[in-house]
């Protein structure tokens, strides 16, 4: 009789969570096995024992794998870090996605802005539409760059940028010269444009 009135209680708590669409905790063990659901915002903690969604986030976050459909205003340690649109903070995973724009630090294997960075970044593979900052990798593959990238391979597309590395790929020189080289200037070592 007692474990059958403990799962009721469990259950009616589960229940009033899941009618709130803002919480402070969130558990999840993988979406949609989360309490609360995965359109409430956070403000807060968020534990991610497998994967767990939720609409924003402001806070921390922590587990395998996390998404987060909007905004994320906080530190995130996990395998996965997926964020819809943009964030701030700090990001420490194996991946770390965000869709659109992030001011921080990224530390990962693979650190991916869709947007505008801003901040800096460390790991093996960096990449952003645009970047104010630094970026320190074994590659930092970014668009328009103002700021420092220090790695094995670097490549712009445009900007005011200094580059230091084995190879440094400056796609702004095509516009700058005939325009008949594929990658602009490739340059050993050191490579820079201001």
């Amino acid at each position: 009789m007692k474990k059958v009135l403990m799962a009721l209680m469990v259950f009616a708590a589960a229940a009033s969570l899941k009618a709130n669409t803002e919480g402070y905790v969130m558990l999840s063990v993988f979406h949609p096995g989360q309490i609360p659901i995965a359109t409430t915002s956070l403000d807060g903690v968020r534990i991610n024992l497998i994967y767990g969604e939720c609409q924003n986030l402001n806070g921390f976050d922590f587990g395998i794998a996390g998404r987060v459909r909007e905004r994320m205003n906080g530190f995130q340690l996990a395998g996965c870090n997926l964020i819809g649109t943009d964030a701030n903070g700090a990001q420490f995973a194996f991946a770390n996605y965000i869709e659109s724009d992030f001011a921080g630090f990224q530390l990962g294997l693979w650190n991916c802005i869709g947007g505008m960075g801003t901040g800096f970044q460390l790991g093996v593979w960096n990449e952003a539409a645009k970047f104010s900052g630094f970026e320190m990798g074994i590659v930092n593959w970014s668009g328009a760059v103002n700021g420092f990238q220090l790695g094995i391979v670097n490549r712009v597309t445009s900007g005011e940028f200094l580059q230091i590395g084995l190879v440094n790929f400056n796609e702004a020189a095509i516009s700058e010269t005939n325009g008949d080289r594929e990658f602009g200037y490739v340059l050993p070592f050191v490579n820079w444009n201001w």
